[in-house]
């Protein structure tokens, strides 16, 4: 039987149409998924970079002054930067990416130290050393006066802050609950009980000592006499002594308190002051026949009178 050629041709077309469409429609091999085939990026957008610290400047100031901290990827949000002076935890006050702002801080301990900057899990510390810079005392406000005394101390570099006591008078260290604090202007009183003489004042931070350009003398009132010894209320006795005025501004009293028991305190009305004499009026509420001391006070000086002053009728 012969066969025709067209016929053989179609019946071989179909032969090679099942066979392709049998490989297409086959299942993957099992265990082995299809392959994804993904276009490389450059970089990956979630996960931020690493920041750099390369520098601070200046690398040498005083408390309370700004230093910049230069570097990458530090970042606009000052509170997510953590910085340090040593162990010392600095307020950071701005950031921009490639600098941060920081104040050197009051509590710094130490006159020289690293400077560590942590950004999340970054923690970075400077190659070279933060100095602190002494304190400059340039004046106080008063060269002399008595116990008691407000003094100012105006300069920079001063610590803004109780925490420490930075400030010395003689050999005595005011404490910082008992001074008002500033980075340019520090305030305290003249200790009590110091006697007559000249005391240098020194500011100490860190270690770093500034020394007053003048010594502050200290006066100390004394009664030397007064008359009469005995008056009427209201009436005028005079008080003769030494230092009896302070010379910055008016502020001496006068009391009288009951001789014997060292009660009963009244004060008195004053009118002219010297340095070496007091005019006073007799309080009107003494009792009469009863005897009394005078009492002197200038600032937070006191002296007494030895002699009794009688109160008559």
């Amino acid at each position: 039987m012969k066969i025709q050629a067209p016929i053989i041709i179609i019946y071989l077309i179909f032969i090679t149409l099942f066979v392709a469409c049998s490989k297409k429609d086959a299942p993957p091999e099992s265990g082995k998924p299809t392959p994804t085939v993904t276009t490389p990026t450059l970089g990956n957008p979630s996960v931020p970079p690493i920041p750099l610290f390369t520098d601070f400047s200046p690398q040498t100031a005083f408390i309370g002054d700004t230093i910049t901290i230069t570097g990458q990827h530090l970042g606009t949000d000052s509170t997510a930067l953590s910085i340090k002076f040593g162990t010392v935890q600095a307020k950071v006050i701005s950031a921009a990416e490639t600098s941060a702002k920081v104040i050197v801080p009051d509590d710094i301990d130490q006159p020289s130290a690293k400077i560590t900057l942590t950004s999340g899990t970054t923690e970075i510390t400077s190659a070279m050393n933060f100095h602190l810079k002494a304190p400059i005392i340039q004046s106080i406000s008063y060269t002399s006066g008595f116990a008691g005394q407000l003094l100012f101390i105006y300069g920079k570099g001063f610590r803004n802050t109780n925490h420490f006591s930075q400030i010395s008078f003689g050999n005595i260290i005011i404490t910082g609950a008992s001074t008002g604090a500033g980075h340019i202007e520090l305030t305290f009183n003249v200790p009590d009980g110091l006697l007559s003489g000249k005391y240098p004042i020194t500011i100490t931070i860190a270690g770093l000592t500034a020394i007053a350009p003048q010594e502050f003398e200290i006066f100390v009132p004394s009664i030397t006499s007064f008359t009469p010894h005995s008056a009427k209320r209201n009436a005028t006795i005079v008080i003769n002594g030494i230092n009896l005025k302070n010379p910055n501004r008016d502020n001496t009293r006068v009391s009288f308190i009951d001789f014997k028991t060292g009660v009963d305190l009244k004060s008195a009305y004053i009118g002219i002051v010297t340095s070496t004499s007091i005019e006073a009026f007799v309080p009107d509420n003494l009792r009469a026949g009863a005897t009394y001391r005078i009492i002197v006070s200038v600032v937070g000086s006191t002296v007494k009178t030895t002699e009794a002053f009688t109160c008559i009728n």
